[in-house]
């Protein structure tokens, strides 16, 4: 018997792998979206409109239910509510939260100078949930779902910094920019600092692993052998022949020269061995292999045209203000 599943941001960098994979995988999938993306829904899905935000319109299009609910787009507790609603029609869910939930020992989160072990257990304390913002809203969607236990077996992939075709915050931009720009000089503030990535195809192959594998847990979701920031622009660099003189701050960034997306004070790397032995999770790719593809994308996305309109989310790293030449010229004209 074939087995369904109800993907929810089919559109979506996330969702748009996961329904693939599962495609190839052999199940019958829904892919639900608004509707209003430029990207295409795979061949072999059913696309059906429906909004997020409108918790009737999501109930009639699960419908009487399907083996697994895949939730690329899910927020908050109340997300997580409306997902409990649907146990009994649907077997199982996989939802996707963030590496961002997790704080130290002092509870210091991403954003605060957060000094974490040298790799990230699922244990690791998270963020209050009463808190509000990104972090602490996916903490209280992660505590709701878990509460369902096995009425609605739920796996939480707390995913690394998604890189890949059609990522909706491209921190390769940093670097494929300065590439095309032929910039001579490369400035980068804590160039060993690892920001731990995940390829949209390696999380898809977890949500496909977990849709075999129901469960209530949660899961660290990242690829294999993450690099630091200076191997990051380093690769990119030779993919794109673009080799300038590199320069390493001793500290941290100045005003904006330096500050890549990437050049966290302190790594941030998460352990994937419960991924492994739950799951059986073998990565499809690692940073390396994933990188061509990434460049090719946003090359071909921002080929005459302006930056900035073609990949808003840059916002969210700096904007225009991660490629202030000027500074860094006046910055380098005053060190030599």
């Amino acid at each position: 018997m074939t087995r369904t599943a109800f993907v929810l941001g089919a559109t979506g960098q996330i969702g748009h792998a996961a329904i693939t994979a599962l495609l190839a995988d052999g199940w019958d999938v829904t892919a639900a979206s608004r509707g209003r993306s430029a990207n295409t829904i795979p061949d072999g899905a059913r696309p059906i409109t429906v909004d997020r935000s409108d918790p009737a319109a999501l109930d009639a299009a699960v419908g009487t239910g399907y083996d697994v609910l895949v939730d690329t787009i899910a927020f908050t507790a109340a997300h997580g509510r409306e997902l409990r609603a649907f146990a009994g029609r649907v077997g199982s869910a996989v939802v996707i939260s963030t590496g961002a939930v997790y704080t130290d020992t002092d509870g210091n989160a991403l954003g605060d100078d957060p000094l974490f072990p040298a790799a990230i257990p699922e244990t690791q304390p998270t963020s209050d949930p009463t808190l509000g913002g990104y972090g602490p809203d996916k903490v209280a969607l992660e505590n709701e779902l878990l509460a369902a236990g096995s009425e609605l077996p739920t796996t939480l992939l707390r995913a690394g910094t998604i890189h890949g075709r059609n990522s909706a915050i491209p921190r390769e931009w940093y670097f494929v920019k300065r590439a095309l720009d032929r910039r001579p000089v490369r400035i980068l503030a804590h160039p060993d600092a690892v920001f731990h990535p995940v390829a949209a195809v390696n999380l898809a192959e977890l949500i496909r692993l977990a849709a075999h594998r129901p469960g209530s847990r949660v899961l660290n979701a990242g690829d294999p052998t993450p690099p630091t920031a200076a191997e990051i622009g380093t690769a990119i660099g030779a993919a794109m022949n673009h080799l300038p003189e590199e320069i390493h701050l001793d500290g941290p960034p100045i005003g904006n020269i330096g500050d890549s997306p990437w050049s966290l004070p302190g790594s941030f790397v998460m352990d994937m061995g419960k991924a492994a032995r739950e799951l059986g999770y073998e990565p499809v790719t690692d940073y390396a292999g994933a990188l061509p593809d990434t460049i090719a994308w946003l090359t071909e996305v921002t080929a005459g045209r302006d930056w900035r309109e073609v990949l808003p989310g840059t916002k969210l790293l700096g904007g225009a203000d991660m490629f202030d030449y000027d500074a860094e010229d006046a910055w380098l004209a005053e060190r030599r």
